[in-house]
């Protein structure tokens, strides 16, 4: 009899405390993130790039376009969608210096000498951003 009700308690502790360190690996601790932005030479819109280092998984890299403009409402603000222009892997467009606007409709992009060098360009075509 007491040895069912004590392998219950040590059950119930040991669920008690792995939701303890879940909750505390999973939820509380953040993902370490650096984000860079970038604006348009208009001020209309900002590129902004976000870096999420994630240990052995390795990470991801996303660049969003965004307007700066938004409509004050009376209780609250309603803003533009941004806009996910590209996704890949950690550290793609560490520097700000990768991201260049050629006037206000256009903008350049270099990856890393280290992930193949290349070169993507976005135009807003139609309020769309089209890599060409």
């Amino acid at each position: 009899m007491f040895g069912a009700i004590y392998s219950l308690l040590v059950m119930l502790i040991i669920f008690i405390t792995s939701l303890g360190v879940f909750f505390y690996f999973f939820w509380i601790t953040p993902v370490e993130a650096n984000r860079i932005s970038e604006l348009s030479p208009n001020g209309v819109h900002v590129i902004e790039v976000v870096h999420r280092d994630q240990g052995a998984l390795g990470g991801s890299t996303t660049v969003t376009v965004r307007r700066t403009n938004h409509f004050n409402l009376l209780l609250g603000e309603l803003r533009y969608r941004p806009v996910h222009v590209h996704r890949g892997g950690w550290s793609e467009f560490f520097h700000i210096d990768n991201i260049r606007w050629d006037g206000n409709d256009r903008f350049y992009m270099y990856r890393s000498v280290y992930r193949g060098g290349e070169i993507y360009a976005f135009e807003l075509v139609r309020r769309r951003w089209v890599r060409v």
